[in-house]
């Protein structure tokens, strides 16, 4: 992910090895969900996608990905 930290938009980047349906989950420390959504059906190879997060409040979040393969997470900040 980058840039982080941001102020509004994060750029999500990995490789994929299959075609997924993914989804993501943004939550904050105390582990509400705060943004969700559905990127859908995505093909082999990388993935890039800009999330915005400009509805946040200045702190620290964890974005989950998550397909049928499993869930990868990643922590991110929003600042001022």
């Amino acid at each position: 992910m980058s840039p982080n930290p941001t102020k509004g938009d994060l750029m999500i980047q990995f490789n994929l090895n299959s075609t997924e349906n993914l989804r993501y989950a943004v939550r904050d420390l105390a582990g509400r969900m705060v943004l969700e959504g559905d990127f859908g059906a995505v093909p082999t190879g990388v993935f890039n996608q800009q999330l915005n997060v400009r509805s946040l409040t200045t702190g620290m979040y964890q974005l989950e990905i998550r397909s049928d393969a499993g869930v990868k997470t990643s922590k991110f900040v929003v600042s001022e």
